[in-house]
């Protein structure tokens, strides 16, 4: 046998004895030999791996690796190692094998062969994959839940720790080794010792509540630490896995919980269905011999003070635990720990926990010792006040008949002596009207005049005395029939209406389309309480207006609340004066009886009757601002003869004294418009042209009182609350088909913009102006309107541009140059509009209604700032409106300014532009201001 043949032999004899797969390869990469095993595990015949057939056998991922290694080796002469894939035949998948080559060196040095073993290692690498997949996961644990994990050896050696414990406590986790001394409350280290000796000791879990420093804000917090060992299957420690969670905040609700229940006056516990104490607060500790509650959870009653109470008290509990009952007001005596006894009110309620189960009890007591001796103390004293009040109530009767005596002899007295005085103040009231009517000289006239006014108020003055003396004496009886209730407003109001003329005032009413024709009451108190309002809401106003309107509160099947509202611009009232006016002889003070008269009387005698009506009576003041009073009384329904009567119209008129220089003949006019300047001003240019007008605050407003009274034209605001102009007219066009009447409607708007046109025209309206509302326009389209136009009549320059004839302006700023001295404020239109109104109006009124604007513009200014600050684009875009209607009258520019382009940017929702027009704004009126006099600032409501 040759040497060849015997070293191939041999190489098979051992690779046989080797438990790998062996292979030799020449230098040249030529594999010429494999072992029986090698071929067993790839499944290749000798034929198929000889040469560079065993690069079949390994994973062709691996394989370019393999040859990198190969090759490396190869040029080095060095041996290597690596791991890869090969294919195994019997489990027809590739497993890993380590591959070990060695170099077989010649006589020369030279690489003559190479020697390899493949080891099969899949499961180890397997083995190694799961173990890093667990670290891997226990580490993607530890770092993702709340707390801190760590792991340590049998002997306490730190092996892991999560990054919690280094967020929390500022270490670097390089810093293997914790030491806990560093970082643990010092008086809590000891025990925490103490503990982890009973865990090593016991071999058990433990648990303990220990303060650690945080980093953060170098604070000690509380954390629970527990500490669980892991035993292999003979039951020896292998590790000791730890956590530790933050309950600072648990802790702090714990204690504050503590602290509310500590704060409950009485004593009050919890404990579970064996009746341990679960917890208490401190007053129930302190009765029952404890410093802390904390010293009490797990006692039972044998175990406290009350030990001699405990069978008792124990068998409360078991009775409110079997019965899910609670037991109220439990009155007993226990000993406490002072040695004192003491009386309780006891109550316990049944415990549950989050599934209703009866989990224990909850019970307070109170201790009510001071109170049944005082109880006892109050018999005593009963008995004694009770025989006094005996003896006083005799007394007390034989007073009262003497004072109700005094009293009855009192009424009867002013009583005669008002009807002994009234019958010669009839005798003076007639015989001076008689007189009246002859022949007399200037100065007897005035005589007779000052005798008939005198003897009018004294006989006032004692139908109030009279009708005190029978309130006050009970004898005041209604007298209810049936009547008609808008007749006796009319005519009230009519009577009124010629005293508010003679002092110059405006003078309103106003009956509610709900209020009934007919009703049952007594007509002569209802007249006396509205006279007496209407009086002295007339008396009160020197200047501006007196208004009185009916409504219906609420219907029910045998009465209406009728509601009365009588509003006046007068002098007002204080809240001093507010809290004593409905008493007897009482007015504001010394210098409004001298002024104004009276006796004082009168709202004390009206309250009394509105109550006598079922009624009741209310004011609103404001020192120099005026008064609403309002009273509601209830009227009975009227025979079913009158109910079903026809209806009367609404009442809606207006007195308003007219000037000299009429353009129109007694023409009644409707103003609809929604804010109070605007209304005024036109009612004044109305009024200077001797037009009649009413004003009304919204679109539904307008509608009601359209169908109630026949009006020349209506100035209809287009803009308005709850209904707006467009369909308030589209409303009265659709009524007019009915009736067949036509009545002229004209658009105010404030800003006539492109499409208002035809916006208004489709409504029916049938033409309009826009605002500021000038005399000049308002006199051009009245005349237009108006056939009782006189020819004669003041030409105020017709063919306004702002009417249906002309194309509407445009606004909007297209010329970033233009700035607020050509689109803001302008003190010099101020003071032209000013000139305008005094030469009109007079300077007092002209002052008014200008600073009545300017205050106006300051209140939506707040506002506007107010709603840009919350975003509200729909107040936002209201208000802006208000702004514009408000200011046109002070702007240089009627059609482009700042309140146009800040309302029409309002409905872009373009907040950052909106800013800055409202910023220009803002600051326009307030250079506006500086120039503007003090008294010019100030409101006139």
């Amino acid at each position: 046998m040759s040497e060849a043949l015997k070293d191939r032999y041999l190489l098979q004899m051992i690779s046989q004895a080797l438990p790998g797969l062996v292979w030799t390869t020449r230098a040249d990469g030529y594999c010429d030999f494999v072992s029986e095993r090698w071929l067993e595990y790839t499944g290749l015949t000798a034929a198929q791996a000889e040469g560079a057939g065993w690069k079949s056998a390994m994973h062709e991922q691996d394989l370019i690796t393999q040859l990198q290694i190969w090759i490396d080796a190869v040029e080095s002469g060095s041996n290597y190692e690596n791991e890869l894939r090969m294919y195994h035949a019997e489990s027809g998948t590739y497993r890993w094998n380590l591959i070990r080559g060695i170099a077989l060196h010649d006589s020369d040095g030279q690489v003559e062969k190479w020697l390899g073993v493949c080891t099969d290692v899949h499961e180890l690498k397997l083995a190694q994959a799961a173990l890093r997949e667990k670290a891997e996961l226990l580490t993607l644990i530890g770092d993702n839940i709340q707390g801190v994990i760590w792991i340590s050896k049998p002997d306490g050696e730190t092996e892991y720790v999560s990054k919690h414990w280094y967020e929390y406590t500022g270490t670097k986790a390089s810093e293997k080794k914790i030491e806990l001394e560093e970082f643990i409350h010092p008086i809590d280290f000891a025990s925490c010792k103490v503990m982890w000796q009973n865990a090593l000791s016991e071999r058990t879990s433990v648990a303990a509540e220990v303060r650690i420093k945080r980093a953060t804000d170098e604070k000690f917090c509380w954390n629970i630490v527990r500490i669980q060992p892991i035993k292999d299957e003979n039951d020896q420690i292998v590790r000791w896995i730890g956590t530790i969670m933050d309950i600072n905040a648990q802790k702090s609700a714990e204690n504050l919980l503590q602290l509310v229940i500590n704060s409950i006056p009485g004593a009050l516990w919890w404990k579970d269905r064996e009746s341990r104490y679960l917890g208490c607060n401190m007053e129930n500790a302190v009765r029952a011999g404890f410093s802390d509650p904390k010293y009490m959870i797990g006692l039972t009653d044998y175990e406290v003070a009350w030990k001699e109470q405990a069978a008792e008290l124990q068998r409360d509990d078991r009775e409110v635990v079997q019965s899910n009952v609670g037991k109220y007001h439990i009155v007993e005596q226990i000993q406490l720990a002072n040695g004192q006894r003491a009386w309780l009110d006891t109550s316990k309620v049944p415990l549950h926990d989050a599934e209703g189960n009866v989990v224990g009890t909850v019970g307070n007591y109170v201790d009510i010792t001071a109170r049944l001796e005082a109880e006892e103390n109050l018999k005593s004293l009963n008995l004694e006040l009770e025989q006094r009040v005996i003896d006083r109530t005799a007394d007390l009767e034989l007073a009262k008949d003497a004072a109700e005596a005094a009293n009855r002899a009192k009424s009867d007295f002013v009583a005669n002596m008002s009807h002994e005085i009234r019958t010669p103040m009839n005798s003076v009231i007639g015989m001076s009207d008689l007189l009246s009517r002859t022949t007399l000289t200037g100065a007897q006239k005035e005589l007779v005049y000052n005798i008939q006014n005198s003897a009018e108020c004294l006989l006032d003055l004692i139908n109030d005395i009279l009708d005190f003396s029978k309130i006050e004496a009970g004898k005041l009886e209604l007298c209810e029939t049936d009547f008609d209730l808008r007749s006796l407003i009319a005519n009230t109001t009519e009577i009124m209406s010629e005293t508010a003329r003679k002092k110059d005032l405006a003078f309103t009413s106003f009956i509610a389309p709900d209020v009934p024709n007919f009703a049952r009451g007594d007509q002569s108190r209802v007249r006396q309480v509205l006279l007496n309002l209407l009086s002295n809401a007339i008396k009160f106003t020197d200047q501006g207006s007196v208004s009185v309107s009916v409504s219906t509160a609420e219907h029910l099947d045998d009465y209406d609340l009728v509601r009365f509202a009588i509003e006046d611009t007068g002098i007002g009232m204080t809240q001093q004066t507010l809290d004593r006016l409905f008493s007897p002889f009482s007015q504001a003070d010394s210098s409004i009886t001298r002024k104004y008269g009276g006796t004082g009387l009168g709202l004390s005698i009206s309250r009394s009757l509105v109550e006598l009506m079922g009624g009741t009576i209310t004011v609103e003041s404001k020192e120099g601002k005026g008064s609403i009073f309002y009273f509601n009384i209830f009227l009975g329904k009227p025979s079913p003869l009158l109910a079903d009567s026809a209806p009367i119209a609404t009442v809606i008129e207006e007195h308003i004294p007219k000037f000299d220089s009429a353009l129109f003949d007694n023409t009644l006019i409707l103003i609809a418009e929604d804010q109070k300047v605007n209304q005024r001003l036109a009612m004044l240019q109305l009024r200077e042209f001797g037009c009649e007008a009413i004003a009304v605050s919204n679109g539904r407003e307008a509608v009601d009182a359209s169908q109630q009274t026949k009006y020349a034209a209506i100035l209809m605001d287009c803009q308005m609350p709850e209904m707006d102009g467009f369909e308030a007219a589209r409303t009265i066009r659709k009524l007019e088909e009915v009736s067949g009447l036509h009545v002229p409607i004209i658009a105010m708007t404030a800003q006539a913009m492109s499409g208002d046109r035809e916006q208004c025209l489709a409504a029916g309206m049938d033409d309009y102006i826009s605002k500021p509302v000038t005399s000049k326009k308002l006199a051009d389209v009245l005349r237009k309107w108006l056939p009782q136009f006189k020819s004669n009549a003041r030409d105020y320059n017709q063919g306004d541009p702002s009417v249906f004839s002309a194309e509407p302006p445009q606004s909007g700023i297209t010329d970033s140059r233009e700035t607020t001295s050509s689109l803001g404020f302008a003190y010099e239109q101020y003071e032209s509009k000013l000139n305008e109104w005094t030469k009109a109006f007079g300077e007092k009124t002209a002052y008014e209604l200008a600073s009545e604007i300017v205050f106006g513009i300051k209140t939506v200014i707040v506002e506007l700032e107010q709603s840009i600050a919350e975003r509200d684009a729909a107040t936002l875009k209201q208000t802006a409106h208000r702004l514009k209607g408000l200011s046109l009258n002070l702007y240089r520019n009627e059609t482009k300014n700042l309140s146009v382009e800040l309302e029409m940017h309002a409905k872009s929702g373009d907040w950052k532009t909106i800013e800055k027009y409202f910023a220009l704004l803002k600051n326009s009126f307030q250079d506006f201001l500086v120039r503007l006099p003090a008294a010019s600032q100030e409101s006139h409501p």
